[in-house]
């Protein structure tokens, strides 16, 4: 029915699995632009499935179960369910739970890319500061003195500051390391 009912609404269906220790091997096979399950009641295994099927590769997934409880559908989403919809399948209703959950999907896929960019930009000006640090205090220059220096550097070897900076840093501390 399920697999009836996603080919009507226009999507590509690879063939059902009917346990969870085929549902890895199969996403691992087809390489589906989204998942879609149908249980009575999901189970931690499930859950267990669902959150190394994330890990190893990110797509939305979409669950349809007949547990509306609340528990589960909080585990679904810790599991990196994108949409939990309670049986009543329609045609309707599985395009609309589908196009959810692609859409939640992208949105959580882009925040982490920001969260991940943010992250390595702060990185990145600890690793900037602390090299500057290091040159104020063997050149006896000023805070902009030395980021001039840094990128001045950089320029002049095409060479990301952050990778200059960091030079710095491993010389400064193997420099201390022997004394």
């Amino acid at each position: 029915m399920m697999e009836g009912l996603l080919s009507q609404s226009g999507y590509k269906v690879a063939p059902p699995v009917s346990n969870k220790a085929e549902l890895a091997d199969a996403c691992a096979r087809y390489n589906p632009d989204t998942v879609v399950i149908s249980v009575t009641r999901p189970d931690a295994g499930l859950f267990d499935t669902l959150s190394g099927i994330r890990n190893g590769s990110a797509r939305p997934i979409v669950l349809f179960a007949e547990d509306d409880t609340r528990k589960s559908m909080e585990r679904a989403v810790a599991a990196g369910v994108n949409a939990y919809v309670v049986m009543g399948l329609s045609g309707n209703r599985i395009r609309a739970a589908v196009d959810l959950a692609v859409a939640n999907f992208g949105q959580t896929e882009a925040l982490r890319s920001e969260a991940a960019a943010a992250k390595q930009a702060l990185d990145d000006r600890k690793v900037i500061e602390r090299a500057k640090g290091i040159l104020m205090k063997q050149r006896h220059i000023d805070e902009e003195d030395a980021y001039r220096l840094l990128r001045e550097r950089s320029m002049s070897r095409a060479q990301r500051l952050v990778d200059v900076a960091r030079m710095i840093n491993d010389a400064a501390e193997m420099l201390v390391e022997e004394q």
